[in-house]
């Protein structure tokens, strides 16, 4: 059984929550109603920001008034892709960056889309951002495709504004609908691996609603998120390599997920947390919960 001190350490505001996004795609009074409950309950403490699009601000605005969670938005406003496919401009970053800060939140995530060297667009995003406050962490979507082979430059890019002062990290996508899988094993395992190396934060977001490694019934995969945050211990472990964490991330039988978690010191565990993995978004909050407590990760908490 895995260390209450080191479980709390693990699951702390781990969760941010996104049930206005696709599946759950919520009304903004009952995403705002869900949040509220989940907050008062037992396990408020695995809760992080409230996730909104910016293009809703207004309505988040409007059906919270003064009293309003914590906000992470998730720009949606860079407008319509021109038939090029060209990535935004510093302008437009910088507007989407401007409204987002009206509304105070903690977090602002933005993806890097567009044609063109992956790098660009990072470099793009950084300058519009820059516009944020330094408490306002910034994180950054690499989009998969044909970005891939552009990702270790990507992540090491964001490292070094990182270094540089900048409260900036990487962002990856663990499902999506436009695609016919999730990351490859070895492809979240590179991920993991670079950004550890870089000194880059990250958040994951979509298709991590359960603990464990998993099949869909559509036959679809899904990445774990108990594994996400064992692969991450593995990647901060000195001559770990991309295969090792890739391995964790595979691993399907819960008992040696929650035994490799179990191993884990307090110190690895808030190393985990503090330096690599920001934490999740996921639609329904509750489902990882009910994961946890029923492997019985929730005892004591």
């Amino acid at each position: 059984m895995a260390d209450v001190e080191v479980m709390r350490t693990l699951l702390a505001r781990v969760i941010d929550d996104a049930g206005l996004f696709p599946p759950a795609r919520l009304a903004m009074p009952d995403a705002l109603a869900a949040h509220r409950v989940a907050q008062a309950g037992p396990y408020a403490f695995m809760l992080g920001r409230f996730l909104a699009p910016a293009s809703r601000l207004d309505e988040f605005a409007l059906a919270t008034g003064r009293s309003r969670p914590e906000l992470g938005v998730v720009i949606d406003t860079l407008g319509v892709m021109d038939t090029l496919g060209a990535a935004p401009r510093a302008d437009q970053v910088q507007a989407s960056a401007a409204l987002a800060g009206k509304y105070a939140p903690t977090a602002v995530e933005a993806l890097a889309a567009g044609r063109g060297p992956l790098i660009g667009t990072v470099a793009v995003l950084l300058q519009g951002l820059a516009l944020l406050p330094h408490e306002t962490a910034a994180y950054v979507e690499l989009p998969r495709g044909d970005a891939l082979a552009d990702w270790p430059l990507a992540i090491a890019t964001l490292g070094a504004a990182r270094t540089a002062g900048r409260n900036v990290g990487a962002k990856i996508r663990c499902a999506e609908a436009g695609l016919a899988a999730a990351p490859t094993d070895l492809q979240l395992a590179q991920f993991v691996v670079e950004c550890s190396a870089a000194g880059t934060p990250f958040k994951a977001t979509a298709g991590l609603h359960h603990a464990i490694r998993h099949t869909q019934q559509d036959g679809l995969e899904r990445h774990g998120f108990l594994n996400l945050l064992h692969a991450c211990a593995l990647a901060q472990r000195a001559g770990t390599d991309a295969r090792a964490v890739a391995g964790a991330l595979a691993e399907r039988d819960a008992a040696v997920v929650v035994a490799g978690i179990s191993a884990l010191t307090l110190a690895e565990a808030t190393r985990v947390r503090t330096d690599l993995l920001v934490g999740f978004g996921c639609c329904a909050p509750g489902e990882p919960i009910e994961d946890l407590s029923a492997l019985g990760l929730l005892e004591g908490l």
